[in-house]
């Protein structure tokens, strides 16, 4: 599936073509209250298979981190109250329960993946991953009632993911809550046979604050909505979810029934993002249904459908459709009748942080949208948990503009929760068993600013250097790199491309054969968390500038960037490497995602290692991101990743060092700083001009570094010169 191109993100096809970004929904989750009742502990999936066939009342079954392969569905039958599968941790890529795929049928095939029937009331459903099923990861049958999934992650079902199922007299599940869940094909599902939740009858349904991606048919055949609430349903609250290149998004009612389809409900502060390349129909419709609101909504495909919300059927009446932002107009069809008030139709890419990541957030441009809406009694806060109105009036769509929401990209938007910040963070990893780091300055935005006035280096080599520390590269230095080939050996410092779609693989690299199989041709969205690369110093802006002030207009463009573009840096840099090796100095193979480096660590990296990084240097830092995903498997390093906290960027400065690399993204995720992503991203590539090398292998540089015990050596770094390009992915040598 084709992709858009965005500003700060580049492609290589041959040369250079767009690919997809990922975004995540809100994380952490909150974490949920420890059991009351008993707790009966598994780890294999006999135990957990004997606990479900023994579950009470009362009862919650809690489980190890690992992967728990089905041989059939798991089946709750009551009557049973008050009951819970939960994973041990707050981490919902811990546990993994996997049947043998979502083809797989018949003989050696699971049907489901857990199942309930037979008047089950309260069940919860959390912080773990279902996958690989014929039919549903999650079916609730009639009897169960008030069902709960949370901090769960569904991926690739053969039909619908979560199904909720109609009695054989009418009604069906009631007061079914889901929330902080990832719902996702890994490219596209089995048939169009599929929805990301089902509601068949059901009466109060919550489901809010999940990404629903990739839901979308194989053939150019149009996928079910991800979310379908029908077969005389009502009073569903749908919010504050994100919907990534799905073919359709939001359905309350289906077909025209006598007594209506769906009755009530709102479906508010939800974001849909589709590519151009990505075909489908409506993001957001309301058929036969009645006295349904759809409010502050950002619906954005991208020109591939003309209305991109509608209402339909006569039995659609009294409908409100309010403060919704769109690229097409309302439809209204077959009938239906309501109030169309403060609705923009006027939608563009320019008006968003960053619509190819599914970032809409508003920016300063977006005057069609921002105080130009109307005051809505049943929309108090926006996407963000955040309060509406932050201006005069409140805005039209899903966020409200704040200043500080154009001051970063962001290549894996992160929806903010009610709690917020530091003490999430703090809880969120206590509930995972990890050790809570020591917060320190910066804290927040504000402070974030501050260090970023004291540490740029805007202007330092004139008003229209484009090289950033580059410069601090002289001659001199590279004649002191070279000397370091003392041996003649290289070591490469690149992961081979992956070719799967995986956790911490949103775009797989692709390599195709063309015709005479003499050629061939090759596709890679390569910013992010998977491939090494280089970033070149307009990849990242704040408050709308890139390094040394230039303004966004001026140089991120639809043909590229105007300035400090990756053909920049076209002769090469050959400077003296450091590698810094934190899982060594501290006897671990590998740090635990989420652990900070400061600059005690890089100190003591330093002495124990006897060197001292020096001007013109490049620091690698070596995290044991890839010997972890050698030891546990893949996980969203974009949502979880040791590397430097914000604090070690005047340590940086002050050191001169010209490049900064490592095995993941540099910064530490979650990143401690509060209302700040990537804040070590942007200190270094547009503060200090400093072109990042993400995603380096370090292993075997790790390991022939600590045979000759010497850990500098003369660094290589040559990209292709890509006129106006955000990066380049990169093969970068070490020769020691």
């Amino acid at each position: 599936m084709m992709r858009p191109p965005c500003l700060s993100t580049a492609v290589l096809v041959l040369l250079l073509v767009p690919w997809a970004a990922s975004a995540r929904p809100a994380a952490p989750a909150p974490p949920l209250p420890r059991p009351t009742g008993a707790v009966v502990n598994v780890s294999t999936e006999p135990q957990l298979r004997t606990a479900v066939q023994r579950l009470k009342s009362g009862v919650t079954i809690v489980l190890a981190p690992g992967t728990y392969r089905l041989t059939d569905a798991l089946m709750i039958r009551g009557p049973l109250t008050d009951v819970a599968i939960r994973g041990r941790t707050g981490n919902r890529d811990d546990v993994v329960i996997a049947g043998p795929g979502m083809t797989k049928a018949g003989a050696g095939g699971v049907a489901y993946g857990i199942w309930t029937g037979g008047r089950v009331e309260r069940i919860t459903i959390a912080n773990l991953t279902i996958r690989d099923v014929y039919y549903h990861p999650i079916i609730f049958n009639p009897g169960t009632e008030r069902p709960h999934v949370y901090n769960v992650r569904l991926v690739d079902a053969g039909q619908q993911f979560i199904k909720a199922n109609p009695g054989p007299g009418g009604g069906g599940v009631n007061g079914g809550v889901v929330e902080y869940s990832v719902i996702e094909y890994t490219r596209t599902a089995e048939s169009d046979y599929t929805n990301g939740v089902d509601v068949h009858g059901g009466a109060n349904w919550i489901i809010r604050h999940n990404l629903f991606r990739n839901i979308v048919a194989p053939d150019d055949r149009l996928a079910g909505p991800a979310i379908l609430v029908w077969n005389h349903s009502r009073d569903t609250l749908v919010e504050g979810n994100t919907f990534l290149n799905c073919a359709r998004g939001i359905a309350y009612g289906l077909d025209v029934k006598p007594g209506g389809d769906h009755a009530g409900g709102i479906i508010r502060n939800n974001v849909f993002y589709r590519s151009k390349d990505e075909p489908g129909d409506v993001g957001i419709i309301v058929s036969d249904s009645r006295e349904t609101q759809v409010l502050n909504n950002t619906v954005f495909v991208s020109g591939t459908y003309p209305t991109p919300i509608e209402y339909r059927f006569t039995g659609a009446t009294d409908i409100l459709l309010a403060n919704n932002l769109l690229d097409g107009v309302i439809g209204r069809r077959d009938g239906a009748t309501g109030i169309e008030r403060s609705n923009s139709t006027e939608a563009a890419a320019e008006m968003f942080v960053s619509p190819a990541t599914g970032d809409l957030h508003l920016n300063a441009t977006a005057r069609a949208a921002i105080d130009r809406g109307s005051q809505l009694a049943n929309v108090t806060d926006d996407w963000d948990g955040e309060p509406r109105p932050a201006g005069a009036a409140s805005d039209i769509g899903a966020h409200e503009y704040r200043p500080r929401d154009g001051r970063e990209y962001n290549p894996a938007p992160v929806r903010a929760v009610s709690i917020v910040g530091w003490l999430a963070i703090s809880v969120v990893a206590a509930a995972a068993g990890q050790q809570t780091p020591p917060t320190r300055a910066p804290h927040n935005a504000a402070e974030f600013d501050e260090l970023f006035q004291q540490v740029k280096n805007w202007g330092r080599w004139g008003k229209d250097d484009q090289l950033g520390s580059a410069n601090l590269v002289t001659a001199a230095k590279r004649k002191q790199a070279i000397s370091l080939a003392k041996t003649g050996e290289s070591v490469s410092l690149a992961h081979n491309p992956l070719t799967e779609r995986a956790d911490d693989n949103a775009s797989p690299f692709e390599h195709t054969m063309n015709r005479g199989f003499t050629t061939d041709t090759y596709r890679v969205s390569y910013h992010g968390y998977a491939h090494s690369h280089i970033d070149a110093l307009c990849h990242i802006l704040y408050k709308d500038q890139t390094y040394n002030g230039y303004a966004r207009a001026e140089v991120n463009t639809e043909k590229g960037c105007t300035k400090l573009g990756i053909e920049n840096l076209k002769n090469g840099i050959i400077t003296r490497g450091l590698l810094i090796d934190i899982p060594r100095l501290k006897g671990v193979p590998y740090l635990e995602p989420g652990t900070p480096v400061y600059v005690e660590d890089l100190e003591a990296w330093e002495k124990k290692a006897g060197v001292k990084v020096a001007s013109g240097d490049a620091i690698f830092l070596r995290t044991g991101r890839w010997a972890r995903r050698v030891a546990v498997g893949p996980w969203p390093v974009g949502q979880r990743a040791a590397g430097f906290h914000a604090s070690v960027a005047p340590w940086i400065k002050a050191r001169g060092v010209a490049f900064v690399g490592g095995d993941a993204a540099q910064d530490v995720v979650p990143s401690m700083v509060e209302g700040v992503n990537l804040p070590v991203h942007t200190l270094l590539l547009t503060g200090l001009g400093i072109n990042l090398l993400d995603n380096q292998d370090l292993e075997a540089v790790g390991e022939k570094a600590a045979k000759l015990n010497r850990w500098e050596f003369m660094l290589t770094i040559a990209p292709v010169p890509v006129t106006g390009g955000t990066g380049f992915p990169l093969n970068a040598l070490a020769t020691f």
